[in-house]
């Protein structure tokens, strides 16, 4: 499984149990902070890609024409131009989009941000991407590791947050 995740640990390590005692608070800054991270995730996906102008490439003739062949009746979707459907698909609450923020219990809590689009794991999946898109289109890991530094930046002030509400607690 490739490394298009981003995690982050609290420091000091046993603050998010500390922060048990209140409950409703840590719930409430941790869903608060992830909704942050989603945002800065969206923020650092890179710019829609210029068209490749590269051919197709078949493996025969026999292949070509028949492809060509469903193109011209329909049976497979062809467009020439990009219509910004799958970048559009990577927003926050967008219809397309895949956006969940969750506990997952014992101090662990989960964020996703994605596309629904059945096709956009073969132009931007990390380990599906299709050989025609590599070197055009950017991967859901290159992605992760350009938002990695600001999603971290949402968290550390997160830590100083509830450090400071346990300070006021103590």
């Amino acid at each position: 499984m490739p490394d298009d995740s981003i995690t982050v640990e609290t420091s000091p390590r046993d603050l998010l149990q500390r922060m048990e005692k209140y409950p409703k608070e840590l719930d409430k800054r941790m869903m608060s902070s992830l909704l942050k991270a989603l945002y800065a995730i969206q923020g650092e996906a890179p710019s829609y890609p210029a068209p490749s102008r590269k051919p197709f490439k078949f493996k025969s003739e026999k292949q070509r024409r028949y492809v060509m062949a469903l193109i011209g009746e329909g049976k497979v979707p062809y467009k020439r131009r990009a219509a910004g459907g799958l970048g559009g698909s990577l927003r926050v609450g967008a219809g397309s989009s895949i956006t969940e923020r969750k506990s997952l219990g014992g101090g662990h809590y989960m964020a996703a941000l994605g596309s629904r689009l059945d096709y956009a794991k073969w132009v931007i999946g990390t380990d599906q991407q299709a050989q025609y898109h590599r070197g055009t289109w950017w991967t859901v890991k290159e992605w992760a590791d350009r938002a990695r530094p600001k999603v971290v930046k949402v968290f550390e002030a997160l830590t100083n947050e509830l450090a400071a509400f346990l300070d006021g607690k103590g």
